[in-house]
């Protein structure tokens, strides 16, 4: 038999269909009419230190035998499985030759997730003033019971924007049985919103392991927005007012990152160069991805003067937007007053 059929490991899927024809020739030597022939043949295969064997033929009495013989699958275990044969003749003679080894594996890798002990790490929203330091230290560690040892490891980023994409965990463990280095997910290939990570495993035999969910990492990058609909050059924004106008404002707030909105204040800065600037919530912990309902400045905030007002909103993952001025409200409860020279008489 050629060598280089003993070269691959073979798994469940992939058995070789030369087990079952099998070429070596077996003789008796010296004189066709002088010898005792041939009695028995058997195989004998050693492998994880157990040995088992069967017979090829049994009660012969030919002086060669060149029938093609079959090494069940079943017989063979996981790992290098050294194959010898013995024969036997009438006379009790006996010879054993090492054969070949043969490589199986049936086991399909496995993997061990420790990545998800502090389970806050996944609930959190990322930005970019918070990218995850942990992304450089992922603890999934990967093992091969099979014996042909570990060969690629991958893990995959599926998000419902973007579908599921796969990237090397490692090239340097093929062969080896176990993985157990701190590995990396890189940050630029997760995209806006939340990334399931799965991993696959496949062993030098290509059994494969393709991982549930092991953890989800979410990500949003974009800023929240604004859509103001009021125009600064409308008249309700240059009018005087002495008491509540009851004023409401179409400003809509919308989160496209997918962490949702967070924190959406309103800011009142008045006379400019007075520097005074107060900020009201306009909601708190909102958690929702848009806000389009219209909303009021508290009349009690406003100052005196020329109040000019803007937005401010975060995200949860840390983004931030502000407009310093989108429309202004004129604010006097100060009554004139009169001064008269005149005296009475």
């Amino acid at each position: 038999e050629p060598a280089s059929k003993f070269d691959p490991w073979y798994n469940q899927p992939n058995q070789p269909a030369w087990l079952a024809s099998l070429n070596v020739s077996f003789w008796d030597p010296g004189v066709a009419t002088q010898n005792s022939k041939l009695k028995s043949i058997q195989y004998i295969i050693s492998a994880n230190g157990v040995i088992t064997s069967a017979y090829i033929v049994q009660a012969y009495g030919s002086t060669t035998y060149d029938t093609r013989w079959s090494l069940p699958w079943s017989t063979l275990m996981n790992g290098s499985n050294n194959v010898y044969v013995s024969a036997n003749d009438m006379a009790l003679n006996q010879v054993n030759n090492a054969l070949f080894t043969f490589k199986k594996d049936v086991i399909s890798p496995n993997y061990e997730n420790k990545a998800t002990g502090n389970m806050a790490l996944f609930s959190t929203w990322y930005g970019l003033s918070n990218v995850p330091t942990w992304l450089t230290t992922i603890d999934v560690r990967f093992y091969d019971q099979g014996h042909s040892g570990l060969a690629t490891l991958n893990y995959g980023v599926s998000n419902i924007s973007s579908g599921l994409a796969w990237y090397v965990v490692s090239n340097s463990s093929r062969g080896s049985p176990t993985m157990d280095t701190p590995w990396t997910i890189s940050w630029s290939v997760l995209t806006n919103g939340v990334n399931d990570i799965y991993v696959s495993i496949n062993d030098v035999a290509l059994n494969n392991r393709l991982s549930t969910v092991l953890f989800s990492i979410k990500k949003d990058i974009t800023p929240p927005s604004y859509n103001s609909k009021e125009i600064p050059a409308s008249p309700t924004f240059s009018k005087w007012y002495a008491k509540d106008p009851q004023l409401k404002f179409d400003v809509d707030f919308t989160d496209y990152g997918g962490s949702r909105l967070k924190d959406i204040y309103y800011t009142i800065s008045n006379n400019a160069t007075t520097n005074v600037f107060i900020v009201s919530t306009l909601s708190n912990n909102y958690n929702k991805t848009t806000l389009n309902a219209d909303w009021k400045v508290s009349w009690n905030l406003l100052s005196e003067g020329v109040n000019d007002i803007g937005v401010s909103l975060n995200d949860y993952a840390l983004n931030h937007v502000a407009t310093d001025n989108l429309f202004t409200i004129r604010k006097d409860i100060t009554s004139p007053t009169i001064s008269s020279n005149v005296t009475a008489n």
